[in-house]
């Protein structure tokens, strides 16, 4: 049975003073994984998933839930995971109230933003490419006694909203990802580097691993430093992770509860006041080149960030943050309107820009008088969220920078910081880039920022782990 055929019985099975919502996610999965110089799987997998939420008026309320189905679906399984989502919607505890769902044939401009169709299991022109990239940079890693460590995929995923209201909605996203770590032959000199690829785009492996080969010979002179405080410059990765993790703190639910920094103390939020006074202008747009993602929203289940009666509701370009001022936060229209700030929910890509972005990662590390640069973070983890207060560790290439020039490479470091902290000791931003955040949130792959320039960056102590 075709996606759209199964979300649409899904939706009609609605009962008077019922609604019923139905997403039909249809995935194609590609991977190639490879250590030691030696390709060691390559596979290929399809998925089906139907999540059936539905909405049912009680005497207390409002009550919902939702229901998945993973498999294969005909039109007596469908009807059976509609049943068994209104049952459990009668017996769960009720919402007070709730916004009406959207509704219409066509709501949100019924986007069409499908790639040109292939057969579900058919990779893109540049998966074979890849492929035959990589082999060769494994071959000229066994000349240069090099070990190659990776992992690259490629999802592409075509989700189908119907509701029971007339809502109809379809979008298809692809995105391919390169991990790549190198290893010099003593096994101590590391590098990493991650990317994203857009579906119509390739995958530059000989550039990935040129990019390997340069940090691996810059780490043939070592020095130990000891933890304190350095003015460090962070590659677009590290932004990325930094990044992504104070886009998961920005809620309107937690600003207004006092669980996070962006609340005034007073029920409000903080929104209008300045957060940095770097230019840093921090956005999602569902119709980035390169970056583009679900124009609509998407919820399958609730979160404190996005609610299943947003479903379908049109995305559009958001600056959370604007030339440093913090603009927005994420929510459901229940917790905009109770916050009394705008409804902007949750977009799948994250963009952060300077007021001069023509400099490059080099051209930075050049103006450091004395300071670390650090090219990827690795275990971040949250020590107090009402701070914002981070800890972590680096990873895979730390070099010590003096006179504008990387002299050698250093030991890892574990760090604690404050994410606004960062932000408020920025003196320098680079050029925004694609990039891969080492740990994203949520599986968002699709990232473009700047390296940065941070100073006095706590080292907190030094990190032996390999």
């Amino acid at each position: 049975m075709e996606s759209q055929r199964a979300a649409a019985i899904a939706a009609e099975t609605a009962a008077s003073g019922e609604d019923v919502i139905a997403i039909v996610d249809d995935t194609t999965h590609h991977y190639l994984r490879w250590s030691a110089n030696e390709v060691t799987a390559n596979g290929a997998a399809s998925t089906r998933t139907l999540t059936v939420i539905a909405v049912n008026s009680v005497d207390d309320g409002i009550g919902n839930a939702a229901i998945t189905h993973r498999g294969h679906l005909d039109e007596n399984t469908v009807r059976k995971v509609a049943d068994a989502a209104r049952a459990a919607a009668l017996r769960a505890a009720p919402v007070a109230s709730a916004p009406s769902l959207p509704g219409g044939h066509g709501t949100a401009g019924r986007p069409d933003i499908a790639m040109e169709e292939a057969p579900a299991d058919a990779p893109p022109a540049y998966w074979n490419d890849l492929a035959a990239d990589l082999g060769a940079a494994m071959t000229r890693a066994d000349r240069r006694q090099r070990l190659l460590y990776g992992y690259a995929e490629r999802q592409r995923r075509t989700t189908t909203v119907n509701a029971s209201t007339g809502l109809h909605l379809t979008s298809t996203q692809a995105v391919g990802t390169v991990e790549a770590a190198a290893y010099g032959a003593d096994g101590k000199a590391s590098a990493w580097h991650g990317t994203a690829i857009p579906d119509s785009g390739e995958a530059d492996v000989p550039g990935i691993h040129d990019e390997l080969d340069r940090w691996l010979h810059t780490a043939n002179r070592r020095v130990s430093l000891p933890p304190g405080r350095y003015d460090v410059v962070l590659s677009p990765s590290c932004v990325a992770d930094l990044m992504a993790r104070l886009y998961r703190a920005m809620s309107v639910t937690e600003a207004t509860t006092g669980a996070s920094p962006f609340g005034d103390g007073e029920g409000g939020t903080r929104i209008g006041e300045r957060l940095t006074p770097a230019s840093l202008t921090l956005l999602s747009d569902p119709a980035a080149r390169g970056l583009s993602c679900d124009p609509f929203v998407i919820t399958r289940s609730p979160t404190p960030t996005a609610s299943v009666f947003d479903n379908g509701l049109p995305l559009r370009r958001t600056r959370w943050i604007s030339d440093g001022v913090l603009s927005a936060l994420v929510g459901t229209r229940t917790a905009a309107e109770s916050a009394g700030c705008p409804f902007t929910p949750w977009i799948g890509n994250l963009v952060l820009t300077g007021a001069a972005p023509d400099r490059s990662l080099d051209e930075i590390v050049a103006e450091t008088r004395r300071g670390l640069l650090v090219t990827s973070l690795w275990y971040l983890r949250d020590v107090d969220p009402r701070r914002l207060l981070i800890t972590g560790l680096t990873r895979d290439g730390v070099y010590l920078i003096e006179d504008g020039e990387i002299v050698a490479a250093t030991n890892d470091f574990r760090f604690n910081e404050s994410l606004l902290g960062v932000l408020r000791r920025v003196t320098d931003v680079g050029t925004t880039v694609p990039t891969l955040p080492r740990e994203p949130d949520n599986a968002m792959t699709r990232f473009a920022m700047p390296p940065l320039a941070v100073r006095d960056f706590t080292m907190s102590s030094v990190s032996e782990a390999p």
